[in-house]
């Protein structure tokens, strides 16, 4: 207010030069905000020694950002024995398949990945647990089969637990259906994904995620309402050129009447 009572003692030609500076200073603030407020691409993390994708990390699925790491073994040694619902991070197949689907945007987009171009469709032997697959020998196309766990349910009472996983793949050709990219079955909780399977050509690996930080919107929201008071000032010192202007003519008038 300050500013605002300062500018009431210039001319409205000064005002107005005062007025367009500050605009376009306001204006690049919006842009550096809407800049600040945008979504993360996820980081890749990639083995030194073995040139696999071990994990990605920042990886945003409903306003969280997540952990994703890829792991060989067994839901028992991967998830806290694997026992109750409280060892999974997801809890219904729709939030799985979410997951799981934002996972492979993440992964087909053609990312540089330690300076080259990674393609998990054209490369899924390039994922940590899918390693072993066969590139060319082959008939069969090489399947990188990403398991999230969701549920844990018993089969047949007393016999023991069964981990429903939602399966998350490359693209490929199976018949008349192209890019069939998703779907979920159950395996043991103590089945081992070097082991598991009867399909040719076909590798598996867990996904382990953990939540990293809290909702996303949360910057955005804060830089949204810095930009509102920015504006709210803007506003203000608009509706004051207005009326500093209107004194400013009425003074000269009065002026002039006055000689």
């Amino acid at each position: 207010m300050a500013l605002v009572k300062q500018a009431l003692k210039i001319g409205p030609l000064q005002w107005e030069v005062k007025m367009r500076a500050f605009t376009s200073l306001v204006a690049a603030g919006c842009v550096l905000l809407g800049c600040l407020s945008a979504t993360a691409s996820p980081t890749y993390r990639i083995d030194p020694q073995t040139s696999l994708l071990t994990s990605l990390e920042g990886l945003e699925i409903g306003g969280l950002r997540y952990r994703v790491r890829f792991m060989d073994g067994s839901c028992i040694q991967h998830f806290a024995g694997c026992d109750a619902e409280a060892d999974l991070m997801w809890k219904t197949h729709e939030q799985a398949m979410t997951a799981g689907r934002g996972l492979l945007n993440a992964l087909v987009d053609g990312v540089q990945v330690a300076g080259r171009s990674f393609d998990f469709d054209a490369q899924p032997w390039l994922v940590r647990g899918c390693e072993n697959l066969d590139r060319a020998g082959s008939p069969d196309e090489p399947v990188c089969d990403m398991w999230t766990p969701f549920e844990l349910f018993e089969v047949v009472p007393g016999q023991g637990l069964v981990v429903k996983i939602n399966q998350t793949f490359n693209s490929i050709d199976v018949g008349l259906v192209d890019e069939v990219n998703t779907g979920w079955g159950s395996v043991t909780r103590d089945a081992d994904t070097v082991d598991v399977g009867v399909f040719r050509n076909v590798d598996r690996t867990w996904a382990l995620w953990e939540l990293e930080s809290m909702p996303v919107s949360a910057p955005g929201t804060a830089l949204s309402s810095l930009s509102g008071i920015v504006l709210l000032l803007v506003l203000r010192m608009a509706k004051a050129s207005r009326l500093n202007c209107r004194r400013w003519a009425g003074r000269a008038v009065a002026g002039r009447i006055g000689r």
